[in-house]
């Protein structure tokens, strides 16, 4: 180990990479239900169950909770909300300069409730919701920590 770091390991990364691969085959893929049943069995937890084995409890200790859910909020809680407000954003402009459409305070109040209690669908958050897993690994984090 070097200054105190987790030694990093290659086969990590391949996993990743094949999580990473079946995740997009599982929101492109148009083949036999069988494989697609297949991929949607594994390709998100793969990413979980990495995150729980690179889990240094050790090192999330001594940092104390409170700067660990700092560190975790600027790493998963920051992008999800700026994703999730760019896109909010974006769905604005497409509905009222593209569609010609009327975007009613209600719409955006459904949008904002969708980020904020993260309903992974596309009422609540159109193009966006596979954002999803930034918040549940935020959550799961936290719960490491205990």
């Amino acid at each position: 180990m070097d200054r105190g770091r987790v030694k990093h390991f290659d086969y990590i990364d391949v996993c990743k990479a094949v999580g990473i691969i079946c995740v997009i085959l599982g929101h492109t893929y148009y083949g036999p239900q069988v494989l697609y049943n297949l991929i949607y069995c594994f390709h998100m937890p793969i990413f979980f169950i990495l995150s729980g084995y690179t889990y240094d409890k050790k090192k999330n200790n001594e940092l104390g909770f409170s700067r660990f859910v700092r560190n975790k909020a600027r790493r998963l809680l920051i992008p999800y909300i700026v994703f999730a407000i760019v896109n909010l954003l974006i769905q604005i402009v497409w509905k009222a300069c593209y569609l010609n459409e009327t975007v009613g305070l209600e719409y955006i109040r459904s949008n904002l409730k969708g980020i904020l209690f993260c309903y992974s669908s596309m009422q609540y958050m159109p193009n966006c919701s596979p954002i999803w897993f930034l918040l549940c690994l935020f959550i799961a984090n936290v719960i490491f920590y205990f």
